[in-house]
């Protein structure tokens, strides 16, 4: 049991696990962001819209207009770019930071590499959390209204069934608890730890030239 619990804590101790456990991580999140998505704007706002009489029909009693007004068929929010965000900033990256770090050992810096780890996840996680908020606050401060749409030739005609009707947004206030410079820090953040990256991969890959030059002069010596 004592040399399991010490492989065990060697094993933790490992860069490349840190970036495992934080790619699985984000793996579960960004799964769950999507499936959120989907339920969101099916059971808050599931309709049917007559375009002809202007009648609206909830599907379920969860049922919330500016939530059907909101949804992907009518206007793109930020809830829509959380899934493959989170996918891609924080599991595909991370993925690739895995495969830097067998080949180069990008880590060899510790202390640079650990603040621009922690730095990056930190910053995601401020990004999604604010693209979350703000999505949801375009959805819930929408004012709409439902205008009549005439497409009879004659403009003086007062009858209903001479066009459709259909949702006009109006008066939004968009991103109104987050304000754009504050969404601002967790890029720069992020910008921040990419450079972080970059230098620990530039360290890696010169001593995996330096390495391989020497192997090669090696060879060549006992040839």
């Amino acid at each position: 049991m004592k040399k399991e619990k010490k492989n065990f804590k060697q094993i933790i101790k490992q860069p490349i696990i840190w970036i495992l456990i934080a790619a699985t991580f984000w793996l579960a999140i960004g799964l769950m962001l999507g499936i959120f998505y989907d339920f969101f704007f099916l059971f808050g706002g599931s309709a049917k819209f007559d375009p002809l009489t202007g009648n609206l029909t909830p599907a379920y009693a969860v049922f919330d207009e500016r939530i059907y007004v909101a949804n992907p068929h009518f206007y793109h929010t930020q809830l829509s770019v959380l899934h493959v965000h989170t996918l891609v900033l924080g599991f595909v990256v991370n993925l690739i930071l895995i495969l830097f770090e067998k080949v180069f050992s990008i880590s060899k810096k510790k202390k640079l590499f650990l603040s621009s780890f922690i730095l990056y996840n930190f910053a995601l996680l401020l990004v999604i959390i604010f693209m979350m908020i703000r999505g949801l606050d375009w959805v819930f401060n929408i004012d709409y209204e439902l205008v009549h749409v005439k497409t009879n030739a004659d403009p003086n005609t007062t009858s209903k069934n001479d066009g459709f009707y259909e949702f006009v947004v109006y008066n939004t206030t968009p991103y109104y608890t987050v304000p754009a410079a504050l969404t601002a820090i967790p890029h720069v953040l992020m910008g921040v730890a990419f450079i972080c990256y970059v230098i620990c991969l530039y360290f890696g890959v010169s001593d995996y030239i330096k390495k391989k030059k020497l192997d090669n002069s090696n060879q060549n010596i006992k040839q």
